[in-house]
């Protein structure tokens, strides 16, 4: 019984396996505590960009949001990463935000340069 659970199951994704790295990078964002909402890593891309197309606009107006990753510190032997984002102008979140520094850029692999 054991083994057919483990010769028979269904092998994960490279996506799911990546997901599941990315997730495992950062602890989630749980903004209620554990019985609220939780916003993972792998997420909220996603969920930016749900706002984001929620926004109230015209045709002239750019919906994405603008984010950039740059190595903290070039001298440093082991690199580190911060994202900064800024939300498009019809937002009422006006500040840029900048993320903690990570020592890997967590794309998924269809971003990564």
């Amino acid at each position: 019984m054991l083994q057919s659970k483990c010769h028979d199951r269904v092998m994960p994704t490279e996506e799911e396996i990546s997901t599941h790295m990315a997730d495992a990078a950062m602890p989630p964002y749980m903004p209620r505590g554990p019985n609220g909402p939780r916003i993972t890593m792998s997420a909220a891309i996603s969920l930016i960009n749900r706002y984001c197309a929620s926004l109230p606009s015209d045709m002239a107006t750019k919906l994405v949001p603008q984010w950039t990753i740059a190595i903290v510190d070039e001298e440093s032997i082991q690199k580190e990463y911060e994202c900064t984002l800024r939300m498009p102008i019809n937002s009422p979140l006006r500040q840029t935000i900048v993320s903690s520094p990570m020592r890997k850029k967590n794309l998924p692999r269809w971003q990564q340069h």
